[in-house]
């Protein structure tokens, strides 16, 4: 647990230090972010070992094969937050928000593609073939919503603070709305929880779990609005979409791991896993909070 804690507070304490120092920073870190999550995505696929063994050497160099390209497929989702950044810094709004609405109905469909799990214990099925595809879309799309947030413009004060981008607040506001999320979660599903949220999924999580890290992604969500001047409403919204978003994202990476049998996807950060297994949630939420703000909030 002390692990745990030390870890996440050395990563939320980098995350929001790039996010503050301005936009190319949070381009450099991003792009990071996605090309960490997209290697570990690879070699999880990669090496996976649930699939029948090849029945010659030719199979096996032709599975080896379309491993390869479905890993470059998927490394071409380093793009995108560069895309996206040339979009933004162009003034491109069409285009950006054309992709905005794109990453939205990602989401969506691949919220939706969780029935599946529920019912098999597998999100992907077939679409294992196409992993690449999956990659480039869930990691390299998903991530340069970090991109669009944090590009909103315009400056803003809060004092004891000098002047910053609005948009660095604004992903302040999703990060602290999301870890609210988790750590209610985790604490009130690890206290009260006996009732099982996705048993075929993860197990652990309880639907006590959810309703503390909702209840908690509320309370964090409307005191973060009142404390950078957005109005309660919007921070009840901001809440609502991590309390309910950031759950999902959490149980699709955890049905993409129960598909390919192992723990986490990596280990980069100790007693959290790797990237992916750290930033599934924002994976779901920062798209729909993005979505809110620029086209209903108007911020």
């Amino acid at each position: 647990m002390v692990t745990r804690i030390i870890s996440g507070l050395i990563g939320m304490g980098v995350f929001l230090a790039v996010i503050f120092c301005g936009q190319l920073p949070t381009l450099l870190g991003v792009t990071v972010l996605t090309g960490l999550a997209i290697r570990e995505f690879n070699r999880a696929y990669t090496a996976n070992k649930s699939d029948a063994p090849p029945a010659s050497d030719a199979d096996s160099r032709a599975s080896s094969s379309h491993k390869t390209i479905n890993a470059l497929v998927a490394g071409t989702g380093l793009l995108f937050p560069m895309l996206v950044y040339s979009s933004i810094q162009v003034k491109q709004v069409e285009r950006t928000e054309q992709f905005s609405l794109l990453l939205g109905l990602l989401v969506l469909a691949l919220a939706f593609r969780l029935r599946r799990a529920f019912r098999s214990q597998g999100v992907l099925g077939r679409l294992k073939n196409s992993f690449g595809i999956v990659g480039m879309a869930y990691i390299g799309m998903l991530f340069s919503s970090f991109i669009l947030l944090r590009g909103i413009p315009g400056p803003l004060t809060l004092r004891p603070f000098p002047e910053f981008d609005k948009g660095a607040w604004l992903m302040l506001f999703t990060a602290a709305s999301v870890w609210s999320t988790d750590t209610f979660a985790y604490f009130i599903g690890k206290w009260f929880g006996k009732t099982p949220l996705a048993p075929a999924v993860s197990p652990a999580k309880t639907w006590e779990g959810f309703l503390g890290g909702f209840i908690g992604a509320m309370i964090v969500g409307l005191l973060c609005a009142q404390g950078i001047g957005v109005s309660l409403k919007h921070g009840a919204v901001v809440g609502l979409i991590a309390g309910i978003f950031g759950p999902l994202g959490d149980l699709f990476e955890s049905a993409l791991k129960r598909e390919l049998t192992i723990k986490d996807f990596g280990g980069i950060m100790p007693g959290h896993g790797g990237i992916l297994d750290r930033f599934d949630s924002f994976l779901f939420v920062t798209p729909l909070i993005y979505l809110y703000l620029h086209f209903i909030a108007k911020i």
